[in-house]
């Protein structure tokens, strides 16, 4: 009496898996919103606080099957503050703030692994240019205060790693992890760790 019940289970299992990995067909159209670099830190010694964060939306296209090719917006934005007592000076202190606001555009290539079922995994390259908006403030002693403000343009690199696993048939949620390298102005360069996680639509080609 229970074989009926495990070969409809197990038939159900099967198209689902079947589902998924006609997901990654040629033709199939890929949305997503990740978010990354989110944190908060303070630190009471000299009243620090920073908070910072990353909203990455994208769109791409199966181009062939297990092949996308898209690009991501990522919109950023950092702010932290901090105050500085000179030793030995009776009321006199620098208060510092400084804000960021980044923008940029990233087109980016990724390989599925062939495979079916829910469970997903795919390696990735992108490059990027974007740019940063610097905001500082700085106020001595509650006196007086100077305004700095400038627009600096970056290009940035990278490659990762990343997993996929699909709730539905055309949902699933988003894990990646990579390593980027980052040009920032004319002479400032540094490599930093890239996680980030999200949810993702593929929509199957109406053709």
């Amino acid at each position: 009496m229970k074989i009926i019940p495990t070969t409809l289970a197990l038939g159900l299992l099967t198209a689902a898996a079947a589902q998924a990995q006609a997901q990654t067909l040629q033709g199939t159209t890929y949305l997503r919103i990740n978010a990354g670099n989110i944190s908060y830190t303070q630190r009471a010694e000299d009243n620090f606080r920073s908070i910072s964060g990353t909203l990455l939306p994208a769109a791409g296209r199966f181009v062939a099957t297990n092949f996308l090719v898209g690009a991501e917006v990522p919109l950023g934005y950092s702010h932290y503050r901090y105050e500085y007592i000179f030793s030995g000076t009776i009321g006199s202190d620098e208060k510092v703030s400084v804000s960021d606001v980044t923008f940029g555009v990233s087109p980016f290539v990724r390989y599925y692994l062939p495979g079916a079922g829910s469970h997903r995994l795919f390696g990735q390259i992108s490059g990027s240019l974007g740019w940063l908006r610097n905001r500082q403030q700085n106020t001595y002693s509650g006196r007086y205060e100077t305004k700095r403000e400038r627009t600096i343009d970056y290009q940035e690199y990278g490659a990762g790693l990343g997993y996929n696993y699909f709730i539905t048939p055309s949902a699933a949620l988003e894990l990646t992890a990579g390593y980027k390298r980052s040009t920032l102005g004319p002479d400032r360069t540094n490599g930093n760790l890239d996680v980030q996680a999200g949810f993702a639509l593929l929509l199957p080609s109406t053709k």
